[in-house]
């Protein structure tokens, strides 16, 4: 889905931002809140003086709260999976998955990091992966060919990627991750 469409299915919101600033931050509505009318899910961003890059913000960060949301529905409806095994051969995961992870074998061109348009894509398919394996790291980073420390370095890196995966993981009873 594009920007434009994203944008129609969104209330958006300006508001003038709090703190320090001085005049120029009292007199403009510069902050911008995108709330998703079918989900909920938000995105608000504040920090620039400029209102577009603060909307361009704003919905990178909707962008990554519904790939977050999307996969807790998935979790809630397919449950544990039947064939997380360990000894189970890598799979081929997803292109934008691979160029995020940084996987042998990853489609050549711009890698993706967290300011990328594809990170949300990426983060959702991580999740799925993790739904399919019960979010036991071992099983999922075996079927991504990968460790089990890169794959907890990745999943650590980004702090709301970390609390819904704890969230998951406390719900089956595991040990959450922590960061170093």
């Amino acid at each position: 889905m594009n920007d434009a469409e994203l944008q129609k299915e969104c209330k958006v919101e300006t508001m003038r931002g709090s703190g320090p600033g001085g005049q120029h931050r009292n007199k403009t509505e510069s902050c911008v809140r995108y709330t998703h009318l079918k989900t909920g899910a938000t995105g608000a961003a504040g920090e620039e003086r400029s209102q577009a890059l603060n909307r361009a913000r704003a919905l990178r960060r909707l962008r990554t709260n519904l790939s977050l949301l999307g996969a807790s529905a998935t979790a809630e409806t397919e449950g544990p999976s039947s064939s997380s095994s360990s000894s189970e051969a890598p799979t081929t995961p997803p292109a934008e998955l691979a160029k995020w992870l940084r996987l042998p074998g990853a489609p050549k061109g711009d890698q993706i990091g967290r300011k990328s348009r594809d990170y949300p894509v990426a983060v959702s398919q991580l999740l799925d992966v993790l739904v399919s394996h019960d979010f036991a790291l071992s099983d999922a980073s075996s079927s991504l060919g990968m460790s089990t420390g890169a794959l907890s370095k990745a999943i650590t890196s980004d702090r709301d990627l970390l609390s819904r995966v704890n969230q998951e993981r406390q719900k089956r009873g595991i040990r959450g991750l922590k960061v170093k």
